[in-house]
Order: C-alpha cells, then sequence, then structure tokens
C-alpha cells in the first residue's frame, strides 16, 4: 500500500509538471518511476494475498459436547460417599493454568465440605443411636450398623471413632483453646454455663464410651439439662453467638474510632480558638502600646494645672493617665503648683472695694474708706 501510495504521488507530480514546457525532463522521469513503483506494489500485494493460509477448521476435541455441557456430573468425594456435587464437565488433557488451578481449588472445597458433613453426620446419628440402644437395652453394635470389609459388625472401630470425636469436641470447647469459645466464656454468666454444659456432656459421653468398651457395660447417656436443642444445634448457636459478637465489636471499634476523630476535630477547634484569642489579646495590647506613644508624644501640651480664677471661669486640660506611677506623679506635680499658687496669693495685696461707692480722702479711718488688706 505505502509503495502504491508513492507511485500515484510521483504520478500527480508528474501531471503538474507536464504545465510546464521547461519541465519536461521531470514529467517523464517522474511518470516512468512512478509508474514502476505502482506496478512494484500492486505485485507485492497480490503475491501477499497468495501466500495467506486458508482457515481450517476448528479440532473435535475443542468442540463443545452438547450432551456433556448439559448433563452435569456427579463427583463423589472419597472422605464421604453420601455427599455429591453437581459440577461442570472436566477440561481436556492439557488446561490452561487457571483453570486447573480453578479446579483443584473445587475439588478441595468439596472434599473439605464431604468431611465436615461426614463428621457431622456421624457424631448426630451416633449421639441419637447411642440413646435408642441404651432405651431399648440392645448392643450399640447393633444399631449403628457399622461393618468391615468382611461384612461383620466392627463394634470396636464404632465405638473407637466415637471416643476420636469426644476428645476433638472436648479440645475444641475448652475456653483455653479457642478465641470465640473464650470470648463467649468471658463475656455473660449465661454463655459460661451453656458452655460448661456443653464441656461436661462431650467429656461425660467420652467416658461412658471408654466405660461401654472396656466392661460392656453402656451407661446413660446424659442429655443437656435446661436445653432443648441439641448439642450439635448448640454448637452452631454459640458459633453464631461468638460471630454476632465479634461483630458487635467491630461496630464498637468503628464508633470509638469515629468518636476519637470527633475528639481530635474538637481538639483542633480548640486550639484555633484559643489562638484567636490569643490573636485578639495581641491586638488589644498593641493598642495600648499605641496609645501609650500617643499620650507620651502629647505630654509636653496636656497639664493638670488650672488656670483662670480659682472660683469661675475654670477650664482645665486633663490626660488620662496610663499606670498608677504615671497618677501619682501627676498628683504630686498637681500639688506642688497648687502650694506654689498659695504662697502667691499670700505675698501680696489685693484690693477690695468699699461698700458705698463715695471715695474718702481723709487721713482718719472710717467705714467709708477704702480697705488695704495684706
Amino acid at each position: 500500500m505505502k509503495a502504491i501510495k508513492w507511485g500515484f504521488s510521483l504520478l500527480c507530480v508528474a501531471a503538474i509538471a507536464a504545465a510546464s514546457v521547461l519541465l519536461l525532463p521531470i514529467t517523464i522521469a517522474a511518470l516512468v518511476i512512478g509508474g514502476m513503483i505502482m506496478v512494484l506494489g500492486m505485485g507485492a500485494g497480490l503475491w501477499r494475498y497468495k501466500q495467506k493460509p486458508t482457515p481450517a477448521a476448528p479440532a473435535a476435541h475443542l468442540l463443545p459436547n452438547p450432551e456433556e455441557s448439559a448433563v452435569p456430573i456427579a463427583v463423589v468425594s472419597p472422605t464421604s460417599e453420601a455427599l455429591t456435587t453437581a459440577i461442570t464437565p472436566s477440561l481436556p488433557d492439557n488446561p490452561p493454568a487457571p483453570s486447573s488451578r480453578l479446579v483443584l481449588h473445587q475439588h478441595r472445597v468439596i472434599d473439605k465440605l464431604a468431611h465436615m458433613s461426614d463428621v457431622l453426620t456421624r457424631v448426630v446419628d451416633f449421639e441419637r443411636q447411642y440413646h435408642i440402644a441404651h432405651s431399648h437395652q440392645r448392643p450399640v453394635h447393633q444399631i449403628l450398623g457399622f461393618v468391615n470389609a468382611k461384612g461383620r459388625v466392627n463394634t470396636n472401630a464404632s465405638i473407637q471413632d466415637g471416643i476420636a470425636i469426644c476428645k476433638q469436641e472436648w479440645r475444641n470447647w475448652h475456653p483455653d483453646r479457642h478465641p470465640g469459645i473464650q470470648e463467649a466464656y468471658r463475656t455473660s454468666e449465661q454463655h459460661r454455663s451453656r458452655i460448661q454444659a456443653i464441656f461436661s456432656f462431650w467429656n461425660t459421653l467420652h467416658t461412658a464410651l471408654k466405660t461401654g468398651l472396656t466392661h460392656n457395660t453402656w451407661p446413660p447417656l446424659p442429655k443437656l439439662a435446661g436445653y432443648e436443642r441439641s448439642p450439635q444445634d448448640e454448637l452452631h448457636h454459640l458459633i453464631r453467638r461468638c460471630d454476632t459478637l465479634a461483630r458487635d465489636q467491630d461496630r464498637i471499634a468503628r464508633d470509638q474510632d469515629r468518636i476519637a476523630r470527633d475528639l481530635d476535630r474538637i481538639a483542633r477547634d480548640q486550639d484555633s480558638i484559643a489562638n484567636g484569642f490569643k490573636e485578639i489579646r495581641r491586638g488589644i495590647q498593641e493598642l495600648w502600646a499605641t496609645r501609650a506613644r500617643q499620650q507620651a508624644v502629647l505630654r509636653p501640651f496636656i497639664s493638670p494645672i488650672q488656670y483662670g480664677s480659682p472660683r469661675k471661669n475654670r477650664y482645665s486640660f486633663y490626660r488620662i493617665p496610663l499606670s498608677s506611677d504615671e497618677v501619682q506623679a501627676s498628683c504630686e506635680l498637681y500639688r506642688e503648683k497648687e502650694s506654689i499658687v498659695k504662697r502667691l496669693r499670700s505675698s501680696f495685696c489685693y484690693y477690695t472695694p468699699p461698700k458705698n461707692k463715695e471715695h474718702n480722702t481723709s487721713p482718719t479711718t472710717s467705714s467709708t474708706d477704702p480697705v488695704y488688706t495684706k
């Protein structure tokens, strides 16, 4: 395609150059070279098209089989024949790595579920059949129906299975073994009594099985006093209760985290308020400092001395002192100036006019003569 494009471009150049007689050699060269490039490009494209392989039919083993995809296959776990699970058909001989890991994970999950189902079924059946055998005074192995490979009743194997289950449950229900049971045991008296009852139940069942296996006498199996549910139901109930307590603890932890964040935000707000008060106090101090500087500038022009007559026409200029020392200094200065004024008054004689307006110039003193007072 690139060769065809270049050839077409050269042909266009030749067509443009043909308009001028002076560019005739360039026109001929462009026509020849462009034509050759276009021919070579078309030949290369045709050769590539012929060399391209034709699509082959898909392999037969890769085609989906409608019969196999429609009918699920039942896979039985080797640990228990009672559990069957429908899964998808198996993959080819060489599946990719993700698919093989997925199938292996599915098989592991199925085996684990089968084992759990087998254990729970054996425990529940053993407990029920043990009570039936004790009530009917019949041997336990006849009720349980465990047989060996030769078809004979395997009493020892059945009792040993029961003893192993009792030991395991006795360990599981010990408060020191399971963290969830330990948390429920510390929660309240009701949970503590329930755990102790189930714990003693498995312990007594273990003792009864060992006694029956040793002496072939089967004592009565104690029930859980005060509980309508079976031990397995109590077990599942307490497990659910432990899960509920764990979720409650998680919710409480989230609430505590939220409260802690709120307290941090309140502390930050208090810090910002305190910083605001500090700024206000600093501003007030700056204002007082500015006022003090202004008063220092105006101090030579403001004086607390009174001018004019002591009885009338009093006009004074007072300044507002800033401290007790300045107040004391101002008062002392004012008292000093007042004493100076009084001393001056006592030193000079003031003329006092007579009561009548007649003026007598006789040397003798009378009531009408002017009075000179010192």
